[in-house]
């Protein structure tokens, strides 16, 4: 999987041997079956999980894994307006696209109008905040808020910034391929592609060129979790993120020396529920509070973190859902109000549904709304992500036992993304990236 595991992010890094002149770091960056020359930085769906930072580069990084450090890409610096109406960005000086054209603020400017223009680009909700952008000076660009917001500078430095003596006269920005990207990032030169493997080479433009340890970055094809393990102990893969079981015996005891990996503890993985979900019936139910507090007793959470998750994450039954994080900001009133419904208790979590009317009112075996219609529960996962289908199956078992009609389906990653944003699934398992 890309950056969604269950233990959150097993990055694994072994030794980079360079096989010529160039160092070339081999990664695997994303988990697909076929890669599609696609470089729009504003598609969540399609575009190759290279596009983002390594080609295009945002304003800043909101470090959270630093103590909420900032880390300046193409500014520099920022303030914000006494009244926190409004907030100023001053770029570096001397920026330019990897074609060598300057990198200027009307770049800036032109990026969060052209969002205004194109909804569908704006994939931060960024122009639900801001008024308007306007050019201040050459390096300076202040963004004019719809109301104070002190916050407002880690959403806004999320977005990519584009050039806009290409992108003013693409005529269709959101199905746009960009496949010869003109970008700002430290890889924006397309020297290989083909659906099995791709090559990013050094921007010649790069502004922090100096702080580069690679020349290329290399992606081949792999399809899932086995294959990345399989790359990473026959020593063909550098650099990954992905589920690994049982990885001090899997990986790291074949080059103790070099082969290391880091959890990364940026994110919670949590079932959601789609309460717009197509399914009317199923709708029906998880509008209900109650049967979303009934299935939530119905998850072994523990099980999953030992069988699916091989014991690398860390349980968390707090129903504010903060995570280690943000503990310290959490009410105990409400854990001591809520926290029985965060804990696994699969008896409780029938006599819920039973109390609040779900039976089996035409004798098929499995548990109808209050009304009688059927309650059909399908959670969608990733092919090939295994531990999230290992902790799927977990789940189903207990659901199945409480008398449930659920089950599992394996699309493609790119639908799965796709479904999850249009809305167009019932139930699935995702990291929730801002919960920690």
């Amino acid at each position: 999987m890309k950056r969604k595991l269950l233990a959150t992010a097993a990055l694994a890094l072994a030794m980079t041997v360079p096989a010529t002149a160039q160092t070339v770091l081999t990664l695997s960056s994303e988990q697909t079956t076929t890669f599609v020359r696609n470089f729009n930085p504003f598609n969540q769906t399609s575009a190759r999980a290279t596009t983002k930072d390594f080609i295009y580069e945002p304003l800043a990084i909101f470090n959270r894994l630093a103590g909420n450090k900032w880390e300046y890409r193409l500014a520099e610096s920022f303030e914000l307006a006494d009244d926190l109406n409004s907030i100023s960005f001053t770029l570096r000086d001397g920026l330019k696209w990897s074609d060598g054209e300057p990198l200027t603020v009307d770049d800036v400017v032109f990026t969060y109008d052209y969002l205004k223009k194109f909804p569908a680009l704006d994939f931060n909700s960024v122009s639900a905040l801001m008024e308007s952008v306007e050019k201040v000076d050459e390096r300076t660009v202040r963004f004019n808020l719809k109301q104070p917001n002190s916050l407002v500078a880690t959403t806004i430095v999320a977005m990519p910034i584009v050039p806009e003596h290409v992108w003013k006269d693409v005529a269709d920005p959101v199905t746009f391929a960009n496949e010869t990207p003109v970008g700002s990032g430290p890889m924006t030169e397309i020297n290989r592609f083909t659906p099995q493997v791709y090559e990013q080479c050094r921007n010649p433009n790069y502004w922090d060129a100096a702080s580069l340890h690679v020349d290329c970055i290399r992606m081949p094809q792999l399809a899932d979790n086995p294959q990345v393990l399989a790359a990473l102990a026959a020593g063909t893969l550098d650099w990954a993120t992905s589920f690994i079981p049982d990885i001090d015996n899997t990986f790291v005891a074949k080059d103790p020396e070099h082969n290391k990996y880091w959890f990364l503890p940026s994110s919670i993985v949590a079932y959601t529920l789609n309460l717009e979900n197509p399914d009317e019936n199923a709708k029906k139910a998880f509008n209900d509070v109650n049967f979303r507090r009934a299935m939530s007793m119905l998850i072994d959470r523990q099980s999953i973190i030992d069988i699916a998750g091989y014991g690398y994450p860390v349980i968390n039954e707090d129903p504010s859902m903060l995570g280690q994080f943000y503990a310290a900001f959490a009410n105990p009133e409400v854990a001591e109000k809520f926290g029985k419904y965060g804990k696994f208790d699969l008896e409780a979590g029938k006599a819920l549904l039973d109390e609040s009317g779900y039976k089996d009112a035409d004798g098929d075996g499995f548990r109808d709304n209050p009304d009688g219609t059927p309650v059909a529960i399908d959670i969608e996962i990733p092919n090939g992500w295994t531990d999230w289908i290992d902790a799927v199956q977990i789940t189903l078992e207990s659901l199945k036992a409480a008398g449930l009609n659920a089950k599992m389906s394996t699309p493609e990653e790119s639908v799965w993304a796709s479904d999850l944003i249009d809305a167009k699934y019932s139930m699935s398992l995702n990291a929730i990236a801002s919960a920690a």
